[in-house]
């Protein structure tokens, strides 16, 4: 017998076994593989970028913390920590140029860049203890548009962390199943033991269910994380930042019952417009309801993909409904075509007394005043409502969007005002669009929601919207109706888009919806079509650009005329040829609006 047939034939099992048990190397993250210009030029984009944003002293504790949480992750010292500071301080002037481009031509990124965006996403979500601030996220949004990334990967970068942790949860479950079905069949261990055992085992899970809530669970996340968030995600810590970031309730807004009404409310709750969950969500508000039917709180709301987690709040309905059997019997009643263009002259000329409207309008006025009165007083209580209900968490630690058209935006106006008096309310709202908002337009009015917005301000308005003057003829409160004009509020939140060349009155709004969200900027799901993409880019582009530099009120203009000029000649598709002078107009209008210096996105 030769020696190798001495030799044990588990033996080789086990050595094979144990060379496959082997450890696998831990991957580098993408923070180790960063060399030190990388670090300081990306903590530098990061300050000056913050100083753009939120240079105001209210912001200064937020500042200084993000640059102390960056600094650390990025394992900087304490002296770059004060340099960066003072960037974000305007201390230090320096433009973020020189910076971008080092971070852009660097090997890390030339492999892949949404390596950095999944690092500062991840990192955003877990320094914070599982608070996803809205200043944070419009800051990535700021900074990834600047590197070339487009939103929807960033939002992509976001639900992949959701999803993997979704399913390493699944994975655990049955895990957990398995085991407690195979030691019941061996050992017969009584039921009362499977539920200790159960909780013994799958206690440290955490299932977050409803419409706002992903299922999710600390393993799992080094997939796409790697490194030392991981290992802050793996650890009784990482437990309690995901019960942050999506609420320790679970029910989330879908699930939200009033609790304590607000005034005399009698309605208020949130429907899902679309399941997916993600670490941002929008809310719409409809202004009013045609027809009998509530279906209308969601039908008008049918196209948009602002957010892939939304949601719309159904509110009032028995009021709204009788508001829009008014406008029914209103246009029904008197109008005719002479009667419009008659209207949108008296609107568009600002006359308000009464002896300019006509007197068949004037006579049905008793129709429409009071359930108009009404609804007015609801809509301010529902603002204050859905303040306590943002303030209060229950969506989570997550930034919200939130659009609104007449009535609708005025419930906006009021829950910004709600919040604005109270503490701790910077981080929750990220964006907001009123369109046709029935509030002041006065400037005064709107500064204070400078701490409570993060993102853009955007105010839909019509010039010709005779229905919103006619409503406002006898009050003396509000001679400047943000509805009909610009907010002249020289601030880069703030961005005002002339609608009147997409719509002729109030309730076109509600008609022509899709355009509408499409010149403001508001993402439909048309937008994912290539030839819709190329038509409603340019709002949401020049949306976007306004951060860049403190907008004035004559860019603003501008905005505004570039957006509708946009929309109006991707018209084409539109049956109404009375449509083809307003656009041929509105071309002439951007040609002039070329004169002016352009921004480059």
């Amino acid at each position: 017998m030769s020696g190798n047939d001495n030799i044990d034939p588990t033996t080789e099992t086990n050595a094979e076994i144990s060379e496959n048990e082997k450890p696998e190397e831990k991957e580098e993250s993408f923070v180790e593989k960063m060399d030190d210009m990388f670090k300081f030029s990306l903590a530098s984009f990061s300050a000056i970028s913050l100083c753009l944003l939120y240079d105001t002293p209210n912001n200064k504790d937020y500042r200084h913390s993000f640059i102390d949480s960056l600094v650390s992750h990025l394992s900087l010292s304490s002296g770059v920590g004060n340099t960066m500071k003072a960037l974000s301080d305007n201390d230090i002037s320096q433009e973020s140029d020189v910076f971008i481009q080092i971070i852009i031509s660097d090997k890390c990124m030339k492999e892949n860049r949404l390596n950095l965006v999944k690092d500062l996403v991840h990192w955003c979500v877990t320094s914070s203890g599982g608070k996803y601030d809205s200043r944070s996220r419009f800051l990535l949004r700021h900074m990834t548009w600047q590197l070339h990334v487009k939103l929807e990967d960033l939002e992509d970068v976001e639900e992949t962390l959701i999803k993997m942790l979704r399913e390493q949860t699944e994975k655990e479950k049955l895990e957990n199943d398995s085991v407690r079905a195979k030691k019941a069949r061996n050992q017969k261990i009584k039921r009362f033991a499977l539920v200790g055992l159960a909780a013994a085992g799958g206690g440290a899970l955490i299932g977050l269910t409803g419409g706002l809530a992903a299922p999710l669970v600390a393993a799992g996340a080094g997939a796409i994380i790697g490194g030392t968030s991981a290992a802050v995600l793996g650890s009784v810590a990482g437990i309690a930042v995901i019960t942050s970031l999506f609420g320790a309730g679970g029910a989330g807004l879908a699930g939200y019952k009033m609790k304590r009404r607000v005034g005399g409310i009698d309605q208020f709750f949130f429907s899902p417009l679309t399941s997916s969950d993600q670490l941002s969500l929008t809310i719409t508000i409809s202004g009013w309801l045609s027809g009998d039917n509530e279906s209308n709180f969601f039908d008008v709301w049918s196209h948009i993909n602002q957010s892939r987690e939304q949601y719309s709040i159904v509110w009032e309905s028995e009021h709204l409904m009788r508001l829009g059997n008014a406008f029914e019997y209103i246009l029904e009643g008197i109008m005719s075509y002479a009667a419009t263009e008659a209207l949108k002259y008296t609107a568009l000329a600002g006359l308000l007394a009464a002896i300019a409207w006509p007197a068949t309008l004037v006579s049905a006025a008793g129709v429409i005043d009071n359930p108009w009165s009404v609804c007015l007083q609801r809509s301010v209580q529902v603002g204050r409502q859905l303040a306590e209900v943002l303030l209060a968490r229950e969506h989570g630690q997550r930034p919200v969007t939130l659009i609104g058209y007449s009535l609708g935006a005025r419930v906006i106006y009021f829950c910004l005002e709600e919040m604005a008096k109270r503490k701790k309310h910077s981080g929750i709202i990220e964006d907001i669009y009123l369109l046709g908002a029935p509030v002041s337009g006065k400037v005064e009015d709107w500064k204070k929601f400078s701490s409570v917005v993060a993102g853009h301000i955007t105010n839909g308005y019509c010039r010709t919207d005779w229905l919103l003057r006619f409503l406002y003829r006898t009050s003396s409160r509000h001679t400047e109706i943000a509805g009909l004009q610009p907010i002249a509020w020289e601030n880069r939140r703030m961005i005002n888009i002339d609608l009147s060349s997409i719509i002729e009155g109030h309730l076109d709004y509600a008609k022509n919806m899709n355009a509408v969200l499409a010149a403001v900027g508001v993402r439909t799901r048309k937008t994912f079509n290539n030839e819709a993409k190329s038509s409603i880019s340019l709002p949401n582009m020049a949306a976007t650009a306004t951060v860049d530099l403190p907008v004035s009120s004559k860019s603003c203009a501008d905005i505004g005329a570039l957006g509708e000029a946009k929309v109006d000649k991707k018209e084409e598709t539109k049956t109404n040829e009375t449509l083809e002078s307003e656009s041929s107009a509105d071309e002439s209008k951007s040609q002039e609006c070329s004169d002016t210096p352009a921004r480059k996105v």
